[in-house]
């Protein structure tokens, strides 16, 4: 991104196991400013880049929707985000900041960033960081939801209560 692009800054967030996004790498940021350690899902980057779903960019703090006051705060005029997918699986986010020339973010950007993500997708997929495992079910909630033969009570079939009234007559 620092060489095709000529970014300024770029930040890198890949999905941890609860759901969160964590920085996995990024460049150009002072020591003093440097970008979030995790964004969960209602920050404005991730709800940015969930909406667009692909590579976007916003070349003034206007046209970034909810992200104008994160920009506006941050201190930086244009940023382009790609979304990193597994499959179907948004796995990280990849947000490039300024350019260093100070142009605008265009189409071309766009099409660079995503074969970008599409390497970062690659070596998340590489070392299993894409796969976050389902925690398993603790056995007596499995027993509950999941009985052999079907539904069944404590109760026999001819002695279950009435259902509730819901309504009066009134």
């Amino acid at each position: 991104a620092r060489e095709s692009l000529a970014v300024a800054r770029a930040r890198c967030y890949a999905m941890g196991p609860t759901g969160e996004y964590r920085l996995a790498g990024s460049f150009g940021f002072g020591s003093r400013f440097g970008p979030e350690e995790s964004l969960d899902a209602s920050h404005p980057l991730v709800g940015w880049v969930q909406h667009h779903r692909r590579a976007a960019y916003a070349n003034a703090p206007a046209d970034a929707l909810r992200l104008q006051a994160t920009m506006e705060r941050e201190q930086y005029a244009r940023m382009l985000a790609a979304p990193v997918y597994v499959g179907s699986r948004l796995v990280g986010i990849l947000e490039l900041q300024d350019k260093q020339s100070g142009a605008f973010f265009t189409s071309d950007d766009l099409r660079e960033s995503e074969r970008i993500a599409e390497r970062i997708a690659d070596v998340l997929e590489s070392y299993g960081a894409a796969s976050v495992a389902d925690e398993p079910i603790p056995q007596e909630d499995a027993d509950a939801l999941f009985r052999p033969g079907g539904y069944e009570t404590d109760l026999d079939a001819g002695e279950l209560p009435p259902p509730p009234a819901l309504f009066s007559s009134r």
